[in-house]
């Protein structure tokens, strides 16, 4: 059976039957039309039939996609104060209950902090005990990623 791919939509040219898309060899729900449009990485195929003819059950061969790669933040966030002395406040993104997480690496590769930030709009770090340079702030959350700079006096 021929399988139409435009970008992430695969699309089966008839209408004249009854469909179930699968991602491998998982059954997708409410995926039961003749198109579907790809949302995450997998195989996909379809399965078509017509009940009239329980014998001539049609499958196409398999598409498959793989998402790579981090998207980017679309939120920004301020640091403050920099160039810092003591203590880094960041802020500025919106309240979520989702899991944040926070790395800070100097530019020789070694991690100097890591944490969690839940339901907070704001935190501090302190930076009493780092060495005087340049570092990277990288914050996370989920597939997403943001990095800045932070300069300690």
């Amino acid at each position: 059976m021929p399988l139409f791919v435009n970008g992430l939509t695969l699309n089966y040219p008839s209408n004249n039957a009854q469909y179930q898309w699968y991602n491998y060899n998982t059954p997708i729900p409410g995926a039961n039309t003749n198109f579907y449009t790809v949302t995450s990485t997998g195989c996909y195929w379809l399965k078509a039939w017509n009940p009239n003819f329980p014998a001539c059950d049609a499958y196409t061969d398999s598409v498959c996609f793989e998402f790579t790669g981090i998207e980017e933040l679309t939120y920004d966030f301020n640091i403050s104060p920099n160039p810092a002395n003591e203590f880094v406040t960041i802020s500025g993104w919106e309240n979520s209950t989702a899991a944040i997480t926070y790395q800070v690496w100097k530019t020789d590769g070694k991690k100097v902090a890591a944490g969690e930030i839940k339901n907070k709009t704001e935190f501090t770090l302190n930076c009493t005990s780092w060495t005087a340079g340049i570092y990277i702030l990288e914050i996370n959350s989920g597939n997403k990623v943001i990095r800045r700079k932070v300069v300690v006096n």
